[in-house]
């Protein structure tokens, strides 16, 4: 049976956590590749629904926190405020999710969007910020993605 999805329903119509759910309802009903009883499947604790993923580490009392969360000029922030400052908002606002489920943490990739004419100066700074606010837990930059945008750029953290 093919579900009828309402064209004139929008993300305002549903909310953020209406969406949330939505979204968690597909992945749960959707096609199992791997079978419902795959090591990948039962090692999620906690999924979709809280700002932090929980899955089970190597040892039995060990757990993984998974956390990812965009800034995105406009948006979080205004064109004008300083890249030190944008960049550590977008870590914080992830280690405050680590933080808020008791974890500590150790590793984060960062993608930005950047127009094409954002100066080099601007990228080192919007990294001090991100680095500055990682450093004073114990977490390191490990990697991440860059991309160019037209319009509006974008950090994406991911701890």
């Amino acid at each position: 049976m093919k579900r009828s999805v309402h064209p004139s329903r929008t993300v305002v119509d549903v909310g953020e956590f209406g969406l949330i759910d939505r979204i968690r309802r597909q992945l749960a009903a959707g096609p199992k590749v791997f079978g419902a009883g795959t090591t990948a499947r039962r090692s999620v604790v906690v999924g979709i629904g809280d700002d932090c993923a929980v899955l089970r580490g190597a040892g039995r009392a060990k757990y993984l926190l998974y956390t990812c969360d965009p800034v995105v000029e406009g948006v979080h922030y205004i064109p004008d405020t300083s890249p030190r400052r944008v960049g550590w908002k977008a870590m914080a606002r992830n280690l405050s999710d680590i933080a808020a489920m008791g974890g500590q943490p150790r590793w984060a990739v960062v993608s930005v969007g950047l127009r094409c004419r954002t100066s080099v100066a601007y990228v080192q700074e919007l990294y001090a910020g991100l680095q500055s606010a990682a450093k004073q837990f114990g977490c390191y930059i490990v990697g991440g993605d860059t991309t160019h945008v037209s319009h509006e750029q974008f950090v994406v953290v991911a701890l």
